[in-house]
Formats: C-alpha cells, structure tokens, sequence
C-alpha cells in the first residue's frame, strides 16, 4: 500500500508510514509489504519456539486465527496468496478466508491457473480470473496446456 511500508526497530518489525510514524507496533519478527487490499503478512514465534506465519490488516486486525509455516506467493492484485501449513498448500484471500484448504502436498505457478494437488485427492486449479474447479488428475509438459481429468472425461486448461 502507498505510504505504509514494513519498518524495523531494536530487532523487531512492524509497519510505518511515510513519515516514519508506526502505524502497526513493531512487535513481530517479520514483516512483508501491505498489499493493495490493505493487508499484509506478519511473523511471530509462538510460545512452543515455532516461527508462524499470518495475514494481518491495516488496522492491525488479524484476518485469521489460522496461522502458516510459510507464504508460498504474498497477496497479489486480486487479494489471494499462496501458503503451507503443516507441509501442505493452500490459498487465502485478502479477508482471510481459505480458498483452497491446506490439504495439497504439491502446489504448481502456472501461466494461467495455480494448481493443487495430491495423489489421494486429485487436484484443485485456481483460474488467475478467480475461478475454482476441481479434478481427478492433470499433467502438464513446460509451457503446454495443461490436460485435466474430471467426471470420466479430459479437458485441456
């Protein structure tokens, strides 16, 4: 977001605005940029020693109680970001509801579609335009269509 961007001090992070005034305390371990939704993603350590992962917004509300080892992809212009709990893939958007759970064990950027997947239960592709659909299975060579089996036929996405 413009004029609010991620500031350190003494070791621990939050966000400042232009003028240097923190708008959210610096009371995590990390910090990335506001996206154009007004929210970003912040680090901490829980009390168990592990370093966690969870959205925030400007007004430093919690857009979750889901917390993440990792951000895979930060929010992007439409609100949705890439994330891994437990070993496993998953999308969030921007108000803090899942997209896709955090149930796939392998996640794929495509050009078009970001792709879930799993042996046991198939996979999900996520169209770059926001739309959903599940199938049982997809292969993909580099920069080819990719071919998606669902309900007992294939498809081309």
């Amino acid at each position: 977001m413009d004029g609010v961007s991620p500031w350190e001090k003494k070791g621990e992070c939050g966000y400042a605005d232009v003028n240097g005034k923190f708008v959210i305390p610096p009371v995590f371990k990390s910090v990335m940029p506001m996206s154009v939704h007004n929210v970003g993603f912040v680090s901490y350590v829980t009390e168990s020693g592990a370093t966690v992962w969870t959205p925030i917004s400007l007004n430093a509300t919690y857009l979750t109680e889901l917390e993440f080892d990792r951000v895979i992809m930060d929010f992007d212009d439409r609100g949705l970001a890439v994330v891994r709990q437990d070993g496993n893939y998953g999308l969030i958007n921007h108000l803090g509801k899942m997209v896709v759970s955090c149930t796939f064990p392998h996640f794929d950027d495509k050009e078009k579609v970001y792709l879930f997947s799993s042996a046991a239960s198939g996979c999900v592709a996520v169209a770059k335009d926001n739309s959903a659909k599940g199938y049982s299975s997809y292969s993909f060579v580099a920069n080819e269509p990719i071919i998606v089996k669902s309900e007992g036929g294939y498809g081309i996405i």
